[in-house]
């Protein structure tokens, strides 16, 4: 289950930030099951009456297996809008 909740979104103009907190717990066949904690940091632009997404950061806060995780913990997804 990949679950997003509690969203905050602030739009300016053609531009928005959104912030969004992840709860996953998944299951990997015979292996322990996966459960953390993360934020999800985006940017949108919208592009010809549509939004876009510019940019998909992933902090990850707590894991079952190793309780709290490194603020510096960062993932980041590069942009593919136009």
């Amino acid at each position: 289950m990949h679950c997003v909740t509690n969203p905050r979104i602030e739009i300016d103009g053609d531009s928005a930030t959104g912030t969004w907190y992840l709860l996953d717990c998944t299951t990997h066949g015979e292996g322990p099951a996966l459960n953390i904690l993360a934020v999800y940091d985006e940017t949108y632009r919208r592009v010809e009456g549509e939004w876009k997404y510019t940019s998909v950061a992933l902090q990850f806060k707590w894991s079952k297996h190793i309780g709290h995780v490194s603020d510096d913990n960062l993932m980041t997804i590069p942009s593919r809008a136009e």
